[in-house]
């Protein structure tokens, strides 16, 4: 048996792990935690474990995969058949889209070299490239760059030197590798205190839990703020030398109706009180900011907007173990490094691929031919998926490149083509502060092929000349290795250092108070949101729809993840076996009282639904939801067909910071009904 070290494929950015890989006659027989790697020094959750399921799976898609009809079944093509559809499917490229996801793509997270790749060649061909955050925390992103609070403290800042940690909207199963920091700090005495709209597996970890409704962290964000002024609370030195425009701020502020904001949160006025004094009188307060999940609804940027103003406030920027902690997105990722070429010019094509909502329009009005899916499951992932089925049911062609089926490929796609796992393909990964590469450790299995490997002979067939400047995959990595570490690091550094390599940068977030703005200050009043008919101070924006409806039977519907799911991830992990017995069937958590008003009980079928359509689940009961809430595992198959994908902000606005892009509001405020004994069985037979 040989041991093979490289990074685990299954987490994203933070969760970065380093793993041991055991193969035996070319088979993965174990992955085990690598205790050399020098970020993660041996963790690995269960995730990790069961990726030794992948490589060898028999549910992998080996050979191109071919059906004219959606209708038809899919049968073996040979390569250079595969690559005569696609080039044809590009030949005119503006009715061309292509869209680059997570599923195939695990190696090289941090780094992004590979969405950068197929956007460099979207660009230079002329076709339309989506930029995936559309589906992720877009919006949480643009709300912290309207502030310029874009750094996050390091996980090992945290546990040393954090004396309150606000996991605020975050939990352990999105970030495990973090969880033992977090638990480091409170071991030796900082205090930890969750905000979610339920209780999980976290909170039972946390010294405080505060459970609001969905849609409402702005406005408690908001009521900290005006605690803290109110108080004279605030880091006035700070504010004076490092923010502008708090007289505007605190203006509004003297308006600020605290009993209100938390009858609309649904925690007490003197907890929000409580909350503020004690974010505020810490010596090094800490705040963990959630995922896509918290940022999905109409008002998801106006939260993280508001959140990382509260360390503006205080003065929680550039110390040892304040800030905001670890979160996905939060280092730079060396953004263009590939040098994406100006997109080839056409109407429209500015805007487009910033929204979701966008791509509905271009795919129903049928502007769309062509469709190039690298590890996407968009099927599952997109909002208000009835309206986009009907788009993908009349396109011509659909590409999906993944290791295995999902209901993307199984239902629309014409070609389906193998991809090479995390193993078979050479990568590299950034953590906080290391880059690690990823050897290829096996040889492609069937006839899987990289996105590398595709992109090059398509660039090849379409003479764009000036594309695969690099030649092969170890040259591209490599140059990334360069770019990324300002040339402190390359490829045969890393491979003489165990594969690892430790980046130029500290520790701190802003340690020298310059931010991502136009006045490189923390900007609490916006110009840039003002000018485009956006709030330009933090605003509590309380949702119109009220929570607590129970009379009319309205619930609103929340989601997140588990340990056994993240992402799209191998088809929402419905393809290793170890992760679906744990995760077999839908499942939303409802709070008792609600269920007993609908005679409901624990394990029930119900439906439920809304004007855009309906989703069967079982049902768990808890007291740690509140009423009228509800809550899912992300990623059912059906689940956001319920979920709205009406833009948020509007084209413009997207462009006025720097990596943000447009995301759909996702809200879904359903009704519910016991399920009929037919639509049980339909229940059962799918999953």
């Amino acid at each position: 048996m040989t041991t093979f070290r490289t990074m685990c494929p299954m987490n994203c950015h933070p969760t970065l792990c380093g793993v041991e890989v055991n193969i035996e006659n070319n088979r993965v027989v174990s992955v085990t935690g690598d205790e050399k790697n020098p970020c993660s020094k041996g963790f690995i959750c269960g995730r990790g474990k069961a990726s030794a399921e992948i490589p060898h799976s028999p549910q992998r898609v080996l050979h191109p995969l071919y059906r004219e009809s959606i209708h038809d079944e899919f049968s073996r093509i040979p390569w250079a058949d595969a690559f005569d559809l696609m080039y044809q499917g590009l030949k005119n490229p503006r009715r061309a889209a292509l869209w680059a996801g997570h599923g195939a793509m695990s190696n090289n997270y941090g780094t992004r070299i590979y969405p950068q790749l197929i956007n460099r060649f979207a660009n230079q061909c002329g076709a339309l490239f989506w930029d995936p955050s559309i589906i992720c925390w877009g919006l949480g992103a643009f709300g912290l760059h309207l502030t310029g609070l874009t750094e996050t403290t390091s996980g090992i800042e945290l546990a040393n030197h954090s004396d309150l940690i606000i996991m605020w909207g975050a939990d352990f199963s999105s970030q495990p590798l973090t969880a033992q920091h977090v638990l480091a700090a409170k071991k030796r005495g900082a205090t930890l205190i969750s905000i979610d709209v339920r209780g999980n597996q976290t909170t039972k970890k946390c010294d405080e839990n505060y459970v609001i409704r969905p849609g409402t962290d702005a406005a408690l964000a908001v009521g900290l703020m005006c605690v803290i002024v109110e108080e004279n609370l605030i880091n006035k030195q700070f504010i004076q030398k490092h923010t502008v425009g708090f007289d505007k701020l605190k203006n509004y502020l003297v308006n600020c109706d605290l009993d209100n904001i938390a009858s609309n949160t649904g925690i007490t006025t003197s907890q929000i009180q409580s909350l503020a004094r004690q974010y505020a009188s810490a010596g090094s307060s800490c705040i963990m900011l959630g995922g896509s999940s918290m940022h999905k609804g109409s008002n998801g940027w106006n939260a993280s907007r508001a959140i990382s103003s509260l360390p503006a406030l205080t003065g929680q920027v550039g110390r040892p173990g304040a800030g905001l902690g670890p979160r996905h997105g939060g280092w730079p990722h060396g953004s263009r490094f590939l040098d994406i070429s100006a997109r080839k010019k056409y109407e429209g094509s500015s805007e487009a691929t910033l929204q979701m909502a966008n791509f509905l329009q271009k795919l129903n009005d049928k502007e769309i031919d062509s469709l190039f899916l690298f590890g996407s499951n968009i099927a599952s992932s997109f909002a208000n998926t009835n309206e986009l089925k009907k788009g993908l049911r009349n396109l011509p062609l659909i590409v999906c490149h993944d290791l295995f089926t999902n209901e993307t490929s199984k239902e629309y796609a014409h070609l389906l083509l193998p991809s090479t796992t995390w193993l078979e393909e050479i990568g590299c990964k950034r953590t906080e502060n290391h880059l690690h590469l990823m050897e290829q450790i096996q040889k492609p299995i069937g006839e899987a092929k990289s996105v590398y490997d595709i992109l090059s002979e398509l660039s090849s067939r379409l003479d764009l000349n000036d594309f695969n400047i690099w030649h092969n995959a170890e040259t591209l990595v490599d140059h990334a290795i360069r770019e990324i570490s300002d040339n402190s690091l390359n490829i045969e550094e890393l491979r003489k250092n165990g594969g690892h390599g430790e980046l130029k940068v500290g520790t701190t977030a802003h340690p020298e108070f310059v931010f991502d703005t136009p006045t490189q200050k923390l900007e609490l009043w916006s110009r840039r949101a003002e000018k485009h008919n956006l709030a330009p101070i933090p605003i509590s924006n309380l949702p119109t729809q009220p929570h607590d409806a129970i009379n009319e039977q309205s619930y609103t519907l929340t989601f997140g993840r588990t340990m056994d799911h993240f992402h799209a991830f191998y088809n929402h992990g419905r393809a290793i076996p170890s992760m679906k017995q744990h995760d077999q069937q839908p499942v939303i958590t409802m709070n008792r009282e609600d269920a007993t008003s609908l005679g409901v009980d624990d394990a029930d079928v119900v439906v439920i639904y809304n004007e855009l359509g309906e989703f069967t689940t079982s049902v768990k009961l808890s007291e740690e939801i509140p009423r009228g809430v509800l809550w899912s595992r992300s990623g059912w198959q059906g689940l956001n067909q319920i979920t709205q994908s009406d833009s948020v902000i509007d084209n413009n606005a997207i462009r006025i910071t720097p990596v943000s892009s447009g995301q759909s509001s996702f809200v879904s405020n359903v009704k519910i009904r016991i399920a009929k004994t037919t639509e049980k069985n339909i229940f059962c037979s799918k999953q």
